[in-house]
């Protein structure tokens, strides 16, 4: 007698589903691939290959299919290892812009020391009640803001004037307690490796995507060639003759029915 399983216990966790590691191609792409390895081995087999030439299906010809399988394997290998570095950085990217921010609030809390009851307005160049992490562009410009104010990056150029406002020498840096300039250059450190960071991963990303766009044109210059030793193996081996089938088999053509784009 087969006992029922037990009902899992309210408190018991269902199990994870496990990630899918990447993928060099879907399943289309990996079985286009395999047929096309296995007809340009046929073309290449001895017993095919002079019949084969006799219908333009030159050695010229089948190597450069070779050559485009190979390349195409190669461009999504590298795009695979893009997508990779990029993730990489991503999470690189993450921790750099926790201390990037975990700095900036820092010395938001000493501008608010200095300022909050004496000069609560100098609190703005400061980005008090900002959303320092609304979006990229907002924390770029935020951390440039207070590092100008700080004096830890040069002011912008006015647009009245070719001479930056720290020439003019109107806004000198401003001094907070326990901001100290080791600090200023921290947090100086801190965005530049952020924002390199957000390079890399955009860089990597971009690559990915370019590798990906040509590794899926090859996949059907690779179809093209495909068909075209296909047709010729139709041609020279043709459905209504029996003897033909082992032949057929061998460029993935049906044995008793003739080789068509819609079959």
């Amino acid at each position: 007698m087969t006992l029922p399983c037990p009902p899992p216990a309210s408190g018991a966790l269902a199990p994870k589903k496990r990630r899918q590691g990447h993928a060099l191609f879907n399943q289309h792409q990996s079985q286009e691939l395999n047929k096309a390895k296995k007809i340009c081995a046929a073309a290449l087999g001895g017993k095919h290959r002079a019949a084969l030439q006799a219908r333009g299906i030159t050695e010229a010809f089948i190597a450069g299919l070779a050559a485009d399988i190979g390349l195409c394997q190669q461009k999504s290998s590298e795009a695979m290892q893009q997508t990779i570095l990029k993730e990489s950085f991503t999470a690189v990217e993450g921790q750099a812009k926790k201390a990037l921010l975990k700095s900036m609030t820092e010395i938001q809390s000493a501008a608010k020391q200095k300022y909050a009851r004496s000069k609560p307005v100098m609190l703005q160049d400061y980005c008090v009640g900002k959303d320092l992490d609304a979006s990229r562009a907002a924390l770029e410009q935020y951390s440039q803001n207070i590092l100008q104010k700080l004096g830890g990056e040069p002011p912008r150029i006015t647009s009245d004037s070719s001479r930056s406002e720290s020439a003019t020498g109107t806004i000198p840096p401003d001094a907070l307690p326990g901001i100290t300039s080791e600090k200023v250059t921290l947090l100086s450190a801190l965005r530049s490796k952020w924002l390199d960071t957000q390079a890399s991963q955009a860089n990597s990303q971009a690559l990915a995507t370019s590798l990906r766009t040509e590794r899926d044109r090859l996949i059907q210059t690779i179809t093209d060639k495909r068909i075209q030793i296909q047709f010729a193996a139709e041609a020279e081996w043709p459905a209504r003759e029996p003897a033909n089938a082992g032949q057929r088999r061998a460029f993935h053509l049906q044995a008793n029915r003739p080789f068509s784009l819609a079959a």
